[in-house]
């Protein structure tokens, strides 16, 4: 799954689709330069392909994984895709589309959309608004976690998830009306909510 994708094209073909482990290897996946979380790892581990490396680690039980149990491996290689692999690709897609709109090309909110379902798609789990026991990406997390730090609000919705959806939606109408530079500053508050959900 990490190396192919259940539905994934290699990077070598016309699509712009990507497997798991085409996107943790800066390599195959260059990153955006305004990509805050992806200059963070960058800059802490001086490496560019560092998530690769942290899960093939865990994948093949090596280095720091080398004693490691299955069940140790599985919840490494599981949590950096959730949120740090698939963190950087959305955030790097929705900086294609604020390119792209200041561009003039049609169709911006097309990337958008790809970072906005690999934040939430279908990880959420199958209820509305999201499941605290079915998804695993980022708008699960803060739904889990909400009760616990009293950031709820009437509708057991996690409040920070209200403020980046809000985000998300505005920045992709800015990109439809083609107000790049709202779209850009709709994704800064949006990457700075996903900072805030973990």
């Amino acid at each position: 799954m990490y190396w192919w994708g259940q539905f994934s094209l290699a990077l070598s073909e016309s699509y712009d689709d990507a497997t798991l482990g085409d996107v943790a290897a800066a390599d195959d996946y260059s990153h955006h330069g305004s990509n805050m979380v992806a200059n963070s790892f960058n800059a802490e581990y001086q490496k560019d392909n560092f998530p690769d490396e942290l899960i093939m680690d865990a994948i093949k039980s090596e280095g720091v994984f080398a004693r490691a149990t299955p069940i140790q491996r599985r919840i490494v290689t599981e949590t950096s895709l959730a949120t740090i692999v698939l963190h950087m690709y959305a955030i790097d897609k929705m900086y294609k589309s604020v390119d792209v709109c200041n561009t003039g090309v049609t169709d911006p909110d097309n990337w958008w959309d790809r970072g906005v379902a690999s934040l939430i798609g279908w990880s959420e789990g199958t209820e509305d608004g999201g499941s605290e026991d079915s998804g695993t990406l980022f708008y699960d997390i803060s739904q889990y976690v909400c009760a616990w730090y009293e950031t709820c609000v009437a509708d057991g919705d996690a409040k920070v998830n209200k403020m980046l959806m809000s985000s998300l939606k505005e920045g992709k109408q800015s990109l439809t009306d083609f107000d790049c530079g709202t779209a850009e500053a709709k994704l800064n508050e949006a990457e700075l909510y996903l900072q805030v959900s973990t």
